[in-house]
């Protein structure tokens, strides 16, 4: 008999600590196995500025070409500032020293930051918005 792997893990708030999240998974031997997160507060600086060679990096990671789209940087500017978005939250897997986000409504947790994918996003918009003023200026040109 097969075990089903493909169960949701389900994901609680532990009773005796609200600090902690404890997520139970079944693993390959049918087992339930728990995972404990310690619940973080983000904590943003209000006069950090993200210095130069962080903003390209990040910009890399959204996927814009410096050569070509500098003119992009100011997203990744805006997306290394940007606060994490309601009902997101941080937490941390002490045994991996790891980040994960938790959606307190949806009760998802995913690793990548939910602001990369909104501007993963951005950064496409903003490329295809651009591409359609360089085709209306060819035309006008022509």
């Amino acid at each position: 008999m097969e075990s089903n792997q493909s169960e949701e893990p389900r994901i609680r708030q532990s009773e005796d600590d609200p600090t902690q999240l404890i997520v139970t998974r079944e693993n390959s031997d049918g087992e339930e196995e728990e995972a404990h997160f310690e619940i973080m507060a983000e904590e943003m600086d209000s006069e950090w500025e993200p210095e130069q060679e962080e903003i390209e990096e990040y910009a890399r990671y959204l996927g814009i070409d410096l050569e070509k789209e500098r003119d992009f940087l100011f997203l990744a500017k805006q997306g290394l500032m940007e606060p994490l978005l309601d009902p997101w939250t941080p937490v941390k897997s002490p045994r991996r020293g790891s980040i994960y986000y938790f959606n307190t409504e949806t009760r998802e947790m995913m690793e990548q930051h939910p602001c990369d994918v909104l501007y993963k996003e951005r950064v496409i918009q903003y490329r295809n918005s651009q591409q359609g003023k360089y085709k209306k200026k060819l035309k006008k040109m022509s």
